[in-house]
């Protein structure tokens, strides 16, 4: 939860996304189930967006590096101070990758499944 905390709007964003991810893997599964052949794209589809969290993540940790920087570049912190503050800045800034990749993590799984389900049942589907 700190690190959810720690990463900021960012993590908010790789929630939203993760959700959505997880809902077409879920409708990919049941695509699957009902009709195979449009259950390998939707899954393919389930599985480009489980990426979407993971890519946030990492967008956002660059983001908040830059935010870091230009506060120190501004002039008012004293010098003494500009790498302890960086450091810790950073390591915040950091706890976006893990939050993107573990948000990432269930929906790629279940479109992964989706996915080998939907090609075993289209490759044991007779031919129409």
């Amino acid at each position: 939860m700190e690190s959810f905390r720690n990463c900021g709007w960012p993590a908010f964003a790789a929630l939203g996304m993760g959700t959505l991810a997880m809902i077409m893997a879920v409708a990919a599964i049941a695509m699957a189930l009902m009709k195979p052949r449009m259950g390998v794209i939707v899954a393919i589809v389930a599985l480009a967006m489980s990426v979407g969290p993971g890519g946030v993540g990492f967008l956002g940790m660059l983001w908040q590096r830059q935010q870091v920087d230009s506060i120190l570049a501004a002039g008012v912190i004293e010098p003494q101070s500009i790498e302890r503050i960086r450091a810790i800045g950073y390591e915040e800034a950091a706890q976006c990758v893990p939050v993107g990749g573990v948000i990432s993590v269930v929906p790629m799984f279940f479109a992964g499944i989706a996915l080998v389900v939907s090609l075993v049942r289209k490759k044991n589907e007779p031919a129409a």
